[in-house]
């Protein structure tokens, strides 16, 4: 009985190390007529990105990833090939950056690029899920 116990917990140790850093493909998951349900599928690829406050970090898209999922511990912005910065006047050129709220992660296409800029006002901890 030891040794099952032992090989099946091996065994789930080696699926674990397999999965992880695995990026799975962007979709829905769905009920078992096949309906979407609304949540999406999970990812073996995740990554965290700590900041300090108005301090901009560039985070390079994985090899494969076309979209990627951010959320975090507060807001923060991104700019997707550009250097992110938080706003602090009028901008009406289109060339802002994306506002992430804590209340709502987002999912934005990367493909064609090759790193975002992250900041945030305050200290956060952004995690990003990276799909095919």
């Amino acid at each position: 009985m030891k040794k099952i116990f032992a090989l099946i917990v091996f065994a789930a140790l080696i699926f674990s190390i397999a999965y992880a850093g695995t990026m799975s493909e962007l979709s829905l998951i769905r009920d078992n007529r096949g309906v979407p349900t609304g949540g999406l599928v999970t990812t073996g690829y995740v990554d965290a990105v700590v900041l300090s406050a108005n301090a901009a970090q560039t985070y390079t898209v994985p090899s494969g990833a076309n979209y990627l999922r951010f959320s975090g511990t507060a807001d923060f912005y991104i700019n997707i090939g550009g250097t992110a910065t938080v706003p602090s006047v009028t901008t009406a050129t289109g060339a802002s950056n994306m506002l992430i709220k804590l209340e709502s992660p987002a999912i934005r296409s990367v493909s064609g690029n090759t790193s975002v800029s992250v900041i945030a006002p305050a200290t956060t901890i952004v995690t990003i899920e990276s799909f095919k």
